[in-house]
């Protein structure tokens, strides 16, 4: 004679799969057909990295530009315009990694994190001058409102990565 079968309820367990990683699998996901300008605004593409890119070279392009076609400021340190022309070569710098990054796709937040924060600091800064008088409108406007524009898209590139990889809570058996 059998003992009679009892009917029991297992408390459900949440797992992860674990698989091993390779290189295919470091790629974040990409967004599902929309557009490139839809999914920077969204913050949900890499292609928040060619905003980066854009707002740096056209940067940099202007401070060479005011570099090369000038003959001198009149009052200016001598120092000046080898100051710009060195900002202007680190601004074409960050855009030329922030291409490295969108072309290769590799992971991107931890660098990421670099450039939305010295794009804030550029905002910050760009609106404590402002609004000490030492920065006009047109150049709060170009260079600290496009700043915080394009640091505002890589901290919302960056929460949504942050929130699309939690790693889930694994319970074991109670």
């Amino acid at each position: 004679m059998h003992p009679p079968r009892v009917a029991t309820r297992l408390k459900p367990t949440i797992r992860r799969r674990v698989t091993p990683v390779r290189h295919a699998q470091l790629s974040l996901p990409q967004p599902k057909h929309t557009g490139t300008l839809t999914a920077v605004l969204r913050g949900d593409s890499r292609a928040v990295l060619l905003s980066g890119v854009a707002l740096n070279w056209a940067g940099a392009a202007k401070l060479a530009s005011e570099v090369w076609l000038s003959n001198g400021r009149v009052g200016a340190p001598a120092d000046y315009d080898q100051l710009k022309a060195f900002t202007s070569g680190t601004a074409a710098t960050f855009g030329a990694f922030y291409l490295y990054l969108f072309a290769t796709k590799k992971p991107v937040v931890p660098l990421l994190m670099f450039g939305a924060s010295l794009k804030t600091w550029a905002f910050v800064l760009s609106g404590l001058l402002h609004a000490q008088g030492r920065l006009n409108r047109a150049n709060f406007l170009s260079f600290g409102v496009m700043n915080g524009v394009v640091a505002s898209l890589f901290w919302a590139h960056i929460v949504r990565e942050a929130r699309d990889n939690r790693h889930e809570v694994t319970a074991g058996p109670a």
